[in-house]
């Protein structure tokens, strides 16, 4: 089985993965950002340009940031998706215990 089908026929254990690495997921995200402001700044951009209440200078300010957020979404769905694959791969019978947990079957 490669970890693309894998990945298709345990999707419980991708969800069991996804959170437990939600507080590395904010590890990660705390290196990225240098502060609040930035998220700030960020997510107005993000929500409020496109009904033009954003200032050309707000806009500038907000771009690097945005790029951040979409390298760290790329990363963190990589790690995710790894750690996932690594564990179907070499634990077959985890994938199983995942499905099992909610009455699923593989």
């Amino acid at each position: 089985m490669t970890a693309s089908e894998g990945l298709i026929r345990y999707p419980v254990l991708l969800a069991i993965v996804a959170i437990v690495n939600i507080p590395i997921c904010f590890g990660i995200a705390t290196s990225f950002f240098d502060d609040g402001d930035e998220i700030k700044l960020m997510l107005k951009n993000m929500f409020l340009n496109p009904y033009g209440l954003v200032s050309r200078q707000e806009e500038r300010d907000a771009a690097w940031p945005t790029a951040k957020l979409a390298v760290l979404l790329i990363v963190l769905v990589l790690l995710i998706v790894s750690e996932y694959s690594f564990i179907a791969d070499h634990f077959p019978g985890a994938g199983v215990w995942a499905q099992g947990l909610i009455g699923a079957r593989h």
